[in-house]
């Protein structure tokens, strides 16, 4: 964990991409152990707001979970947590059936586990399923990570303003959602975070723009890229936009 990532070379959305698909597919380490290490370390950080937060009680904590990758890495966090004594409930902001590869396996986990989770549907925001967004004391965002170029509307739109309002600690994954990772533009809005766990590498938008308003205080989670990948990454050329996007 990297508590001062100022002095690391910031990425673009495109770059992150590329690197994890270089450590997936040049290294071969498997896309679900990499999700595995993000996930932790998020959890990791949560625990560490926790335990620093003055909370009277043991703290309970909401994760938004996106369809994506970003979703996966906050369904692993969520098992983490859960697995060390804390309140923990699921928004996936998906039908369950919806969800692909390394995020369809953590829903399988969570929900053998008994973790409970409620799918979020249009104008389903204010009621969640019974999770009141008023009442947890740490909430997890972890709707979208880097490369979004759309506005934020409908219930993710619903989802980030109900996070904003809802007066507990807000931890995202990777990237606050609505913050575009490159430029550091508000997409229609944003997610307003107290802490922003940036996976391997820091992202351009946290620093740019209104990134620094919304990011919180960043820290990076070590996801388990190789040292040679991590050096590359501050050569100039060596990154270049990949095929697919894994992250």
């Amino acid at each position: 964990m990297i508590a001062d990532p100022q002095g690391m070379r910031k990425v673009t959305g495109d770059e992150m991409h590329a690197l994890d698909q270089r450590a997936i597919s040049e290294y071969g380490i498997p896309s679900l152990l990499l999700m595995e290490n993000a996930g932790r370390g998020v959890a990791d950080l949560v625990e560490e707001i926790a335990s620093r937060g003055g909370f009277k009680t043991r703290p309970s904590m909401l994760v938004f979970s996106g369809k994506g990758n970003n979703g996966g890495d906050g369904l692993v966090a969520a098992r983490h947590l859960w697995n060390r004594g804390y309140r923990v409930q699921i928004c996936l902001f998906c039908d369950s059936d919806k969800l692909k590869r390394d995020p369809a396996v953590n829903f399988g986990i969570v929900s053998k586990m008994g973790i409970p989770a409620a799918v979020i549907r249009p104008g389903g925001v204010s009621a969640a399923g019974g999770a009141d967004f008023g009442k947890a004391d740490i909430l997890i965002d972890a709707l979208f990570g880097v490369g979004l170029h759309a506005p934020l509307k409908g219930i993710f739109y619903e989802a980030v303003h109900a996070m904003n309002d809802s007066g507990g600690k807000i931890v995202a994954v990777d990237v606050p959602s609505g913050l575009n990772s490159d430029t550091g533009q508000v997409m229609g809005t944003a997610v307003k975070a107290d802490l922003t766990a940036t996976l391997a590498v820091p992202k351009k938008g946290l620093y740019l723009g209104e990134g620094p308003k919304y990011s919180g205080e960043i820290r990076v989670v070590d996801i388990g890229w190789p040292r040679q990948l991590l050096e590359s990454s501050r050569r100039r050329g060596l990154v270049q936009k990949p095929r697919t996007s894994q992250r």
